[in-house]
């Protein structure tokens, strides 16, 4: 299959069933992270994707297209499956962005 160039919009039309929304903030599961990637990385040509952590701790998710015109940003909030008995680590966060750079 060869690459295409997409728009902001051909993107967005890509990743939509796998976004769910609560109020304003849009949110991607950890689990559709890989079909995401995997679909967007091998069908776009301009797509660069890249996992951060906010400064409140939360992990999102940057899709960048690049494009002269009709190019811009999409950014989703990452859910993250926790499990009860698990203690909190401050440094959580690197060991989660390290996982997201393997799967990308």
């Amino acid at each position: 299959m060869e690459k295409v160039k997409g728009s902001l919009s051909d993107v967005a039309a890509e990743i939509k069933p796998y976004v769910t929304k609560k109020g304003l903030k849009k949110y991607i599961g950890d689990a559709a992270l890989s079909d995401v990637s995997r679909i967007l990385l091998a069908k776009y040509s301009n797509v660069e994707l890249s996992v951060y952590v906010d400064s409140d701790g939360w992990s999102h998710l940057k899709v960048e297209v690049k494009r002269l015109f009709g190019g811009g940003v999409l950014d989703f909030l990452l859910t993250q499956s926790r499990k009860g008995n698990r203690k909190n680590d401050s440094l959580e966060w690197i060991d989660r962005i390290e996982e997201f750079d393997a799967l990308l």
